[in-house]
């Protein structure tokens, strides 16, 4: 319907053509270039890499990455709100999200205590870990300057050790630097880059797995086209691994506040999946060409929403069509609406399109995330 070649089929028209080719006993006819080995890269060029990063960053404040829960006393509840505000003011990277029931945190400190007897104040804390960010940075600029210039680099710099965690690691895959952020808040222990136009390979996703210091793991695909990837994982490790079906980045986010360090893989695939019943996700883009999709016609450019996956909504006017997509996601009885902004869209234009709309649902409350995003304006979540 939307004129397109799906990739995966022309894959297996590939596959067919050569197939008849041989029962004919004629040649294959691929290009010489397709079959040539790939040669691996320069010596040390991963590690170049490295170096070139740490020297960028090296005037970066590191500090300790911070994280907890605050769980409320009994018979009483969270000042989310508030709690939100005092946490972010005391380190930076902050990821703040809960409710009145439960807020978990992230913040890259150099005074961990200071959170801490922050937290306190407001509740009972649980799952607090705490890491070292500064021994983390020494040990791959340690492990760099010895690979620079030496024999030939392994494909991937690995990270620096650590101990494995009592639960199962996690593994998203993300595009844009601020749901890398929140992902990482809120547990991901690996990031492999990916999503839409850039999925990424088995193989990228096992390396990831297989990094992975535990011997259990949850995958998070983040794209409905990663899913099916994600799933002949599980095949190829000796390791145990477990899929979350987040077809989004938003859907993932929502696995992971459900997400518990020290329980089981079982309790938290339960968990994480449950989370996913519990929310609508939606994504705005623009179409790249003129289509008519399960009955709605678009035209190119137009402004375009999908919502858990399907086109949904098409307009020339981007308020119009975030409100259309929030009345279709039932926002008026929601509690928490989150929207991330792409790398295109601007935080003013932002700041305003979300007061606007937050205008329209009093009772909900409206959270805008920088998720720096490619391809996607806006991305919401409805909780």
């Amino acid at each position: 319907e939307a004129g397109v070649v799906d990739a995966g089929g022309q894959g297996v028209v590939a596959l067919l053509e050569g197939a008849t080719r041989y029962a004919h006993g004629e040649a294959p006819g691929v290009p010489a270039k397709v079959v040539q080995p790939v040669t691996p890269s320069a010596a040390g060029g991963v590690a170049n890499q490295m170096a070139d990063f740490l020297a960028l960053h090296e005037e970066d404040e590191v500090g300790y990455c911070t994280n907890l829960l605050i769980l409320p006393r009994p018979q009483e509840t969270l000042a989310y709100p508030l709690i939100r505000e005092r946490l972010l003011a005391l380190g930076e990277s902050g990821v703040v999200i809960g409710d009145e029931e439960l807020v978990k945190i992230h913040i890259h400190t150099e005074h961990p205590g200071l959170v801490l007897e922050e937290a306190v104040r407001w509740g009972e804390l649980s799952q607090i870990r705490i890491d070292n960010m500064a021994a983390q940075v020494r040990a791959v600029s340690s492990g760099v300057q010895a690979s620079v210039g030496s024999a030939p680099a392994a494909p991937v710099a690995s990270a620096p050790e650590q101990a494995p965690l009592a639960g199962p690691e996690v593994v998203a895959v993300a595009s844009g630097a601020g749901l890398v952020a929140v992902l990482r808040g809120l547990g991901a222990t690996r990031i492999v880059s990916g999503g839409q136009t850039m999925n990424p390979s088995t193989e990228e996703l096992l390396r990831a797995v297989e990094a992975a210091p535990g011997g259990e793991v949850i995958l998070l695909p983040n794209n409905g086209n990663v899913i099916l990837t994600a799933e002949q994982v599980t095949g190829l490790t000796t390791k145990r691994v477990a899929i979350v079906p987040a077809r989004s980045a938003p859907q993932g986010i929502a696995a992971l506040t459900a997400f518990n360090f020290d329980a089981s893989l079982d309790e938290n695939l339960a968990a994480m999946t449950e989370a996913l019943t519990n929310m609508h996700s939606a994504e705005v883009t623009r179409a790249v060409r003129a289509a008519t999709i399960d009955g709605l016609s678009v035209e190119t450019g137009q402004i375009i929403g999908l919502i858990d996956g399907k086109l949904s909504v098409a307009g020339d006017n981007m308020q119009e069509v975030l409100l259309d997509l929030l009345q279709r996601m039932d926002a008026a009885s929601a509690e928490l609406v989150t929207i991330y902004r792409g790398a295109d869209t601007g935080e003013d234009s932002a700041r305003a399109m979300v007061e606007s709309l937050a205008a329209h649902y009093p009772a909900a409350t409206f959270e805008l995330v920088d998720g720096g995003q490619p391809h996607y304006d806006y991305l919401l979540s409805v909780e």
